[in-house]
């Protein structure tokens, strides 16, 4: 996790298969949350952890 501002973070995640794993970042801001330079490839394994991550950020959120 990297604090850019007050009001910002870049978290650094890895996706992929055990054997080839993407490393990608996921900027939170205030009012936004996105990928940062390009989001992962688009796999099965990439989208089931984009919806993990999507759901834990949500609870941290509060909905």
């Amino acid at each position: 996790v990297y604090k850019i501002s007050e009001e910002s973070i870049l978290i650094k995640c890895a996706f992929g298969s055990f054997d080839r794993p993407e490393h990608k970042y996921i900027l939170l801001e205030k009012e936004s949350c996105r990928y940062f330079v390009s989001p992962p490839v688009k796999t099965t394994v990439n989208f089931d952890a984009h919806k993990k991550i999507a759901e834990q950020l949500m609870l941290v959120k509060g909905e």
